[in-house]
Formats: structure tokens, sequence, C-alpha cells
């Protein structure tokens, strides 16, 4: 999948595009995003190495691309926590 997305990075331009307008995406800063906390919402820990941005309520459970539904994250922790709400992670450490 992700070698087909590399190969096909036009299309996947226009399908992620697509995705953020069925979404009602806004323009976000990123930078604000970042800099709002020092640890990572899902585990706690500091902020250190690779870090993502994660929507809290998921594209794919109708949430939002606004900087309202993003925080910073360790990568690990955001790609364990897929595409789940925080209520069913049973490893969440606690309120945003």
């Amino acid at each position: 999948k992700a070698q087909w997305a590399r190969d096909n990075a036009d299309l996947m331009r226009g399908y992620l595009a697509n995705r953020r307008a069925k979404t009602g995406a806004t323009p976000i800063n990123y930078r604000k995003v970042l800099s709002s906390r020092d640890d990572c919402y899902l585990c706690g820990l500091d902020l250190v190495g690779p870090i993502h941005v994660d929507h809290v309520v998921p594209l794919s459970r109708e949430g939002r691309h606004a900087e309202t539904n993003l925080q910073p994250t360790h990568a690990a922790c955001n790609l364990r926590k897929s595409d789940k709400l925080l209520s069913e992670l049973d490893w969440y450490a606690g309120p945003t």
C-alpha cells in the first residue's frame, strides 16, 4: 500500500485533497499545534523523536481537519492509536 502511494504521488495528492475537502478542512498552522504542548497527548511522555500531528477524532470517524482536532504525539503512539477514539484505547494516559 505504501509503495503504491509512493509510485502514484499525483493520485494520492488528489485523493487527500478530496478527503480534506469533504471534512471541511481549513488551513492549519502546524507550528502552533506542535508548540501547544511539550508532551504526547496520548502517553503523557515528553515529545522526543519522530513526532506526528494526530486527529483526536479520526477523519474516518467524522472528525474535522482543524486545529481544534489536532494534537502532537509520538509517531509510535499515533500509529498505535490508528483510527480509534480515545475511549477505545486501554492505554490512553488521560484527558487532552
